[in-house]
């Protein structure tokens, strides 16, 4: 993959994604302290689902009209543009927590509303851009290294993060942090010409008079690409399963105040998606992508079962789980992402998209749910 991918565009849309991604991470792990980790937050499946909609679904309404943004201006400019408004409400965010003594009122969730949204824009332009800087055969390996890296990022913002506010340096710090390397991923992005991420002038579809008609265009459009909607839909059932199983995992360990279990259940989901990208390339090309992912599928089902009905011991049950979980997560998400990239014309490709991304979050919450309805 170093050889095949070895050019300075690609590059430099992974460095961007990296600093992204790792912003987020340290962004994250400041918001949860401050609004539900602290000793004063209630730990509970009810509380736990309010924040992940309160997080994840507001931008989900929002979506089909930042969606337009992707198919008609500059890609570039938008990576350099909402890097930067983003660090500003991350600034803002960390000002806020100094002033207020790290209470987090109504305004903070505003902004935090905004910061989140201006990610999700980001993750999508990144995605859209990929098949500008990579050609066609080497989807795969792009699709494989852009999105792991970018969570091993996503993760060491998290573990920064949490470091930082075990030392004692307060949430403020790590948002401060977190605001410079989105600075960071805006001066990096400056670095791309113009045009060079798309969406080409020719492909550009006229301003429309109605966003929801519109929106109903790039639908159809997926209609009539079966294997890309097929795709997406098998992602967002898998998305379902995996919100419900994040819910129990917090619900069980919260329940017991078992912190070192949790670790355990997120160490598991990151070996999952470690093994996940380092087999897929190789597999991909020897089985063919669908067969791999139906093979993974099916040895992560039977891992899962296992997991539930024959370990006895609850920290080994909760790590095989959440390995499972984590390879099959990547895989599909590999074979997702290449299949619309290839089979999604370019003048659809940004909305589309940001409408798998929407699907992500509505299916990962309405799973989430879905299990803290059971359990109540």
């Amino acid at each position: 993959m170093r050889t095949r991918l070895r050019n300075p565009a690609f590059a430099r849309l992974l460095l961007v994604r990296v600093a992204s991604q790792a912003a987020d991470g340290l962004f994250q792990a400041g918001l949860a302290w401050l609004v539900l980790l602290s000793p004063e937050a209630q730990r509970s499946p009810g509380r736990f689902v309010l924040v992940l909609a309160l997080v994840l679904l507001p931008f989900s309404v929002l979506a089909p009209f930042v969606a337009l943004v992707l198919d008609r201006w500059l890609r570039r400019n938008v990576l350099v543009t909402a890097q930067a408004v983003r660090a500003g409400v991350m600034a803002t965010v960390a000002v806020d927590a100094w002033l207020s003594a790290e209470r987090a009122g109504w305004p903070v969730y505003v902004l935090v509303l905004v910061a989140l949204g201006f990610a999700r824009l980001l993750l999508a332009c990144l995605s859209a851009s990929v098949p500008y800087v990579v050609p066609a055969d080497r989807l795969v390996d792009a699709n494989t290294a852009g999105p792991t890296l970018g969570a091993t990022a996503h993760a060491g913002g998290l573990g920064a993060g949490a470091l930082l506010l075990a030392s004692g340096l307060g949430s403020p710090v790590v948002l401060a942090a977190a605001m410079l390397l989105s600075v960071t991923a805006s001066l990096v992005a400056r670095g791309f010409t113009s045009p060079q991420l798309g969406p080409d002038v020719g492909t550009r579809p006229p301003y429309p008079r109605d966003v929801l008609h519109d929106l109903g265009d790039a639908l159809d459009h997926l209609r009539r690409h079966v294997a890309a909607s097929s795709a997406l839909l098998t992602f967002g059932t898998l998305r379902v399963a995996y919100g419900a199983f994040t819910l129990l995992a917090f619900a069980a360990t919260a329940g017991r105040g078992d912190d070192a279990e949790a670790a355990v259940t997120a160490v598991g989901v990151a070996a999952g998606f470690a093994l996940g990208a380092v087999s897929t390339p190789l597999l991909a090309r020897t089985l063919g992508l669908d067969r791999w992912a139906a093979v993974v599928g099916g040895c992560g089902l039977v891992l899962v079962v296992a997991a539930a009905l024959g370990i006895d011991a609850p920290v080994t049950a909760w790590f095989v789980a959440a390995f499972a979980f984590g390879v099959v997560h990547q895989v599909w998400k590999v074979r997702t992402d290449t299949i619309v990239q290839r089979g999604v014309d370019e003048a659809y490709l940004g909305r589309v998209f940001l409408l798998y991304d929407v699907l992500n979050n509505v299916t990962y919450v309405a799973g989430a749910a879905v299990a803290a309805l059971l359990l109540t």
